[in-house]
């Protein structure tokens, strides 16, 4: 009788075992499903508020220092030093427009204050790639300055510049760049410089 109601101890075991290992999987898989769903869904909306919208409006702050090179001598003889105040408006992913003010000084043996405006069309070239340089972008566009006390009150000419910007929030970003001027008229001038900015962005 031992013998026997051990091997129906084994027996009952054994068909305890069977029942219960499958109902053990499924139930992994189950419980596995949602949580690969809800991982998918996470992702998802991560994508969404990483893709810039369509359209904006922002406002930017920029300044920087650049090297004066005039028409009559072949050397940077004299600096500058800008500060500016500016609105841009987004169209799209990677074009934009932005017009600005600056204010500034040239450097010459003196201050000279100096002022003008910029129009500029704005391509940014990577603005949803997974890079550090996602960032990266050119400027173009026409330019005016004038300089207090000198023979000619207004200076017409062209900027470009390539910079980089680096995402502080998903409104605010902070901007460095290279770029240069070509003024003309009778104190035509070249101006190589840098400058770093804030920029918005709603």
């Amino acid at each position: 009788m031992r013998k026997g109601g051990a091997w129906w101890v084994a027996l009952t075991l054994m068909v305890v075992a069977s029942l219960l290992m499958p109902r053990e999987v499924r139930s992994e898989e189950v419980a596995w499903e949602p949580t690969s769903r809800e991982q998918q869904g996470k992702e998802e909306r991560a994508e969404v508020r990483e893709s810039p919208r369509p359209l904006g409006l922002g406002v930017l702050v920029r300044g920087g220092m650049a090297a004066y090179r005039s028409q009559g001598c072949a050397c940077f003889d004299r600096s500058t030093w800008q500060a500016g105040l500016g609105v841009r408006g987004y169209l799209g992913a990677h074009f934009s427009v932005e017009l600005s003010l600056h204010y500034g000084m040239m450097l010459l043996g003196g201050n000279f204050p100096l002022n003008g405006w910029e129009a500029a069309a704005r391509w940014e070239f990577l603005p949803e790639a997974a890079v550090w340089y996602r960032g990266l972008y050119a400027r173009a566009g026409y330019t005016s300055m004038s300089v207090m006390g000198m023979r000619q009150a207004s200076l017409p000419g062209a900027a470009g510049a390539v910079g980089l910007g680096f995402e502080l929030t998903p409104m605010l970003r902070v901007e460095t760049e290279f770029g240069a001027r070509r003024l003309f008229g009778d104190m035509g001038h070249w101006q190589f410089g840098a400058q770093l900015g804030l920029a918005t962005r709603f």
